[in-house]
């Protein structure tokens, strides 16, 4: 197979934990035919895809038409992005044009390169995560020469792990750290200080949900060729062990998330036309097609999540969406008037025993976390932790088996926090 996806993970969690049940839907073709577009990502109320040698494009109705936004870039292979705040940037990746990291301040319209300190203006993926004294880091993986870092929306970048070479897929959800290529994946669990293999090799993408309790799990999707197929991998435990899903008879060629749900592009190798897109909730234990009138086409295709859709792209197909309340319910789309203020509603019911429901508001897309606290300040669990786009949404906490009294939960995104308490009544 040929390897040349470089894309980046992006987790969008549209609501909330409830059960869930499929519901037919159709997907819809949104144009970009024979453009090659990538994942899609969200910056305030636009979403924004990278394409294959066409540059970037906009939309600001929800994917329905797209406008083409590459004022500035001068390599229009553009295979990922990412999001901090209300900046955008962009990767490059065609090796012969010269390139490396854009960055835009205004939706797309300007694009500026931001280089200092990189080695290799060949960009195969972009990632984000959480600094450990706050803010955000943005991470670079190279074709040659690793990862690189950057603490200041890229002004600067400092060389982070070369033991990769090239990171085509990096992926990043807290302090964990996720990079791969064709020969090696490994794994960092502090924000990329030191590496450890022991994880599946060729992991073309990676995907995370939130667990039972707190906690997230990691999927990682291989795809290994023509006579051998890669299957889902699963960790449980932060990326330590892995176990291999009972989606074994198919790659896992691309890979998103919403909420519980996951979506995993599959074939018998990359460029199939039995392609088809699987999804489940209960870490991989079943599975649903929700391929239903998808086009049957070779080629390369990506998943992504963005204001309530699952887009699915293709290299000569271009862009399909499906809302992913009509593929699932219990997850809420986002709203069409995203939030313009942080906020942290009161829980409700309250008091309660033993669930209770907790709304609250992002008006900008970043690494979130909502915690829940006893009396002596310790964390008793972790509702969200991990990347969001704008908008709102909701967690329960389920607290059979904690003792009754007040508790305290607070949420976290930029240099945004509140804390509420709430009553456990027994």
């Amino acid at each position: 197979m040929v390897y040349r996806f470089f894309g980046s993970f992006s987790l969008i969690a549209i609501l909330s934990l409830t059960t869930i049940s499929v519901s037919h839907a159709q997907w819809v073709s949104v144009g970009l035919d024979s453009l090659s577009p990538q994942k899609v990502v969200t910056l305030g109320g636009a979403l924004f895809v990278g394409t294959w040698g066409n540059g970037v494009f906009r939309s600001t109705d929800d994917g329905s038409t797209w406008v083409a936004v590459n004022g500035g870039l001068s390599n229009l292979y553009t295979p990922s992005l990412a999001v901090i705040d209300t900046t955008l940037f962009t990767a490059t990746a065609q090796v012969f044009i010269s390139g490396g990291v854009f960055r835009s301040t205004d939706n797309g319209d300007q694009w500026v390169p931001v280089n200092t300190g990189l080695t290799d203006s060949a960009i195969a993926s972009l990632a984000t995560g959480p600094a450990p004294s706050g803010g955000t880091y943005l991470y670079a993986g190279t074709y040659s020469d690793g990862i690189f870092r950057s603490t200041d929306y890229g002004d600067t970048w400092s060389p982070l792990w070369d033991g990769i070479g090239c990171a085509s897929t990096l992926a990043v959800i807290g302090p964990y750290m996720f990079a791969s290529n064709y020969d090696v994946s490994a794994y960092s669990s502090d924000t990329g200080s030191t590496w450890s293999s022991g994880i599946p090799e060729r992991a073309m993408d990676w995907a995370f949900t939130p667990a039972p309790g707190g906690g997230f799990a990691a999927f990682a999707g291989l795809s290994t060729g023509i006579l051998e197929w890669g299957g889902l991998f699963i960790s449980t435990d932060s990326g330590t062990s892995w176990q291999q899903t009972n989606l074994q008879s198919r790659n896992a060629n691309n890979l998103a998330s919403a909420g519980p749900a996951l979506f995993v592009q599959s074939g018998r190798y990359q460029f199939d036309t039995d392609i088809g897109v699987q999804m489940t909730t209960d870490n991989g234990e079943s599975w649903t097609d929700v391929t239903e009138n998808l086009p049957d086409s070779g080629g390369l295709s990506y998943l992504s999540t963005g204001k309530g859709y699952l887009f699915w792209g293709n290299d000569i197909e271009g862009l399909w969406r499906r809302p992913l309340s009509e593929v699932v319910t219990g997850i809420r789309t986002a709203p069409s008037e995203l939030p313009k203020n942080f906020g942290l509603s009161q829980n409700y019911p309250n008091p309660f025993n033993p669930g209770t429901v907790i709304e609250f508001r992002i008006p900008q897309g970043g690494f979130v976390t909502l915690k829940v606290y006893d009396v002596l300040g310790r964390v008793v669990s972790t509702l969200v932790s991990e990347h969001l786009a704008s908008g709102v949404y909701s967690r329960e906490w389920n607290a059979e088996g904690f003792a009754g009294g007040v508790y305290y939960y607070r949420l976290e995104a930029g240099s945004s926090s509140q804390t509420r308490n709430l009553v456990l009544q027994k």
